[in-house]
């Protein structure tokens, strides 16, 4: 996930004017129908780090980095950032490389907020490091994959929600991973794999039809593919899981360039 700035950090925030228009080419797709996507800077964050003062107590404070990206596919929903999107450039006006020794600046695949359409969604860029004194724009270039669907279809399924059991509903693949939630509470939590991150929803109904109000969080394994972990509130037996999904997706390539002004 990006770095944050901490409550206290030294830190500037501002809303940005630089903009990015380019063309997302599917991969074998015809040109004149591929979406246009846009990429806009709009928050920059940055601390310096604070060193650790021993007879005062002082907590130490890393340095950190961030730029929040604006991502609008119109006509598409945003559905997830491909983990082998790369930054390739991530510096100051003043030419300093800001890198960290122990991850590298990468746009963050946890997507933290959609428009109610889903065509737009924010990611960040960020490393623990701090870039020059005095430096006054942030410069991002990269190789950004987003995945976007259109059209939903449903499949569904009666599942026995015993620990250990798997349902395949269409082209996922369900596993109970427990009958409770955690500490013996609750109802019980599962995971739906998929080959790629279409998912919309995940619905569970009890034997009466009545929704049991599903939550599920999206992730990625590199060899298991797309996850998504979910769980009910209330005990469950048996039930209906439907899971809403993209029917139409695609592999948009979006090359990234444009700097972010930092207000330091």
């Amino acid at each position: 996930m990006g770095v944050q700035s901490a409550p206290g950090a030294l830190a500037s925030t501002a809303i940005l004017p630089a903009l990015l228009l380019v063309t997302a080419l599917a991969r074998g797709g015809d040109p004149s129908k591929a979406p246009k996507a846009t990429v806009e800077a709009v928050g920059v964050s940055v601390s310096k780090k604070v060193e650790e003062d021993e007879k005062k107590g002082y907590l130490l404070r890393g340095a950190n980095t961030s730029v929040t990206l604006l991502i609008h596919v119109p006509g598409r929903q945003v559905l997830a950032i491909d983990p082998a999107s790369k930054v390739t450039t991530f510096k100051d006006d003043k030419g300093k490389d800001i890198k960290s020794e122990l991850f590298p600046p990468r746009f963050d695949s946890y997507l933290f907020s959609f428009s109610k359409d889903k065509s737009k969604t924010m990611t960040n860029v960020g490393v623990m490091a701090a870039p020059t004194p005095g430096s006054t724009k942030i410069l991002v270039k990269g190789d950004l994959v987003l995945f976007v669907g259109s059209e939903t279809k449903e499949v569904e399924k009666e599942v026995a929600f015993k620990k250990g059991e798997t349902a395949k509903i269409g082209d996922f693949t369900l596993r109970v991973e427990d009958e409770t939630g955690f500490g013996g509470t609750g109802g019980p939590r599962f995971v739906v794999e998929s080959a790629a991150p279409v998912m919309e929803k995940i619905i569970v109904e009890s034997a009466d039809g009545k929704d049991q109000q599903a939550v599920s969080f999206p992730g990625h394994d590199p060899k298991r593919g797309w996850l998504y972990t979910g769980s009910v509130q209330n005990k469950l037996d048996r039930g209906k899981v439907k899971i809403r999904y993209y029917s139409k997706h695609e592999k948009l390539a979006v090359p990234v360039d444009l700097s972010a002004g930092t207000g330091l």
